[in-house]
């Protein structure tokens, strides 16, 4: 008789905590049907996401957007291809310049702002407008994208 009241107990404080439960697991939470695997891989994903703001700074929108169950991520998917694409273009420009292949996208980019400012007009002068030109290509292709996600 015990455990039978022990369990009438427990279901009373479960069917208690209804506002709190949808308030923190929303569709998630079921009362005692809850699958409790299934709360406990959402707080490890909450808790997991939250370090993850801190450490990197994500906030706003960035947040809004990952915390969505199925978010659209068109837009990553998008910059992804413009990226692969500027890729395919940087592999031909290397070998039509004659740079080792993971210049541009290896090096830090102080190293390759003092090899641009450390360039003599007439000797790499076709590097540095190579260079230029590649710049100004990945920078149009961010702009779109972003200015199509509403970043801009």
């Amino acid at each position: 008789m015990r455990q039978v009241d022990r369990l009438c107990a427990e279901r009373t404080a479960i069917n208690g905590m209804e506002t709190r439960g949808r308030e923190l697991f929303g569709g998630l939470w079921q009362g005692e049907r809850s699958a409790w695997d299934v709360l406990e891989n959402y707080i490890r994903w909450v808790v997991e996401f939250r370090s993850l703001c801190v450490r990197h700074g994500l906030e706003g929108r960035a947040v809004e957007i990952a915390a969505q169950a199925a978010p659209d991520v068109s837009d990553v998917e998008a910059l992804k291809d413009a990226a692969a694409g500027v890729l395919v273009v940087l592999g031909k420009l290397h070998v039509a310049v004659g740079w080792p292949e993971d210049y541009l996208t290896k090096a830090p980019l102080a190293e390759i702002t003092a090899d641009a400012q450390a360039m003599r007009p007439g000797r790499s002068l076709l590097n540095l407008l190579v260079t230029l030109l590649f710049c100004v290509a990945c920078s149009l292709v961010l702009y779109r994208v972003f200015r199509k996600s509403g970043w801009l």
